[in-house]
């Protein structure tokens, strides 16, 4: 089964990896903040398109039970997962 139209297994990984971060620090981030600001979605929480999705649709998204806030300055690569 061919996802995205990409041909390997591992093409198929990175692309669905790749939209599963669209809007995160990239230039997809400004249509995000705007997208956010229409719809009157306001949570710190929404950090990607699929974040967007999840939170227009009422559904709880991947971070709301986080103790961190990647805005509050944890970043990946400083957090570990019992900071989650």
């Amino acid at each position: 089964m061919k996802i995205l139209g990409l041909r390997s297994p591992y093409d198929q990984v990175d692309g669905i990896v790749y939209l599963q971060k669209r809007g995160w620090r990239d230039e997809a981030s400004a249509r995000l903040l705007e997208r956010k600001q229409e719809w009157g979605i306001g949570s710190d929480r929404v950090l990607t398109s699929f974040d967007f999705i999840d939170a227009d649709e009422g559904r709880p998204l991947r971070f709301e039970n986080a103790s961190f806030s990647f805005a509050a300055g944890c970043h990946a690569d400083r957090c570990r997962v019992d900071d989650v």
